[in-house]
């Protein structure tokens, strides 16, 4: 506590992205109205979940002022680090700090987890009954990732539900969190399909924009018709 305030500890990354400045100017507002102070620890990078080669920036997690903060935030998957996840929560456990950790799964934590789930089911519907595509696409994350798994059967469900058979090595491309072989997995989708009058293509999860060239057009016949949906990132989809 200081000056009367609780303090509150934030543990996170990429503080200069639209959708995390949002959440944290509303999170500090809310924690003003509660008499409490909001910290923030950040690393401008997240980590990709590479374990053995953190760079030297994460040494700010190292200066939390344990004496001083009553709660922990943690941002896991923000940060994508299970070593400083650890690390940070270690700290906190050996001061008696309590840990509230969004996202992610650690044990004598508070865990704070988001629905992506019902979103998800609720664009693929919209696209497959308000837009009547005949020929969805799912670009995920990469195989055998727990995101991108619940949402491609959350995919799946819904087309079969719309009377289109599911084939996976023919409805299902990956982007592996990363705009290159996004654009690449979109430009190969789209090149096969220039023939096609009319196609929806649901691209996910980061960054529906790199479907298209740096100019915003389409690198596509300009014959096919081309919906691509997204529900992650959305500040960047809408100014992009």
């Amino acid at each position: 506590m200081v000056n009367g305030k609780r303090v509150i500890a934030l543990c996170m990354s990429r503080l200069h992205d639209t959708e995390n400045c949002r959440f944290v100017a509303d999170l500090n507002k809310c924690l003003n109205q509660e008499n409490c102070s909001l910290w923030i620890y950040n690393i401008n990078t997240d980590l990709y979940w590479e374990e053995d080669s953190l760079r030297a920036e994460t040494a700010v997690f190292g200066l939390i002022d344990y004496e001083k903060t009553d709660v922990i935030v943690l941002m896991d998957e923000k940060i994508k680090s299970h070593r400083v996840a650890n690390d940070v929560l270690e700290q906190a456990h050996a001061h008696g700090k309590p840990v509230i950790v969004v996202d992610g799964n650690y044990e004598n934590t508070v865990r704070v987890s988001y629905d992506y789930t019902r979103g998800f089911e609720q664009i693929c519907r919209h696209v497959m009954g308000e837009h009547h595509a005949r020929r969805p696409h799912f670009v995920g994350g990469m195989p055998d990732n727990p995101f991108s798994m619940e949402r491609q059967e959350v995919f799946r469900r819904v087309v079969e539900e719309y009377g289109i058979p599911y084939d996976e090595k023919t409805m299902v491309s990956y982007g592996y969190f990363w705009a290159k072989p996004a654009k690449e997995a979109a430009e190969a989708l789209i090149a096969g399909l220039q023939t096609e009058p009319s196609v929806s293509i649901r691209l996910n999860p980061s960054r529906p924009r790199i479907t298209f060239g740096a100019d915003g057009q389409s690198n596509g016949s300009s014959s096919v018709d081309v919906d691509v949906l997204s529900n992650d990132d959305w500040e960047v989809n809408v100014h992009s």
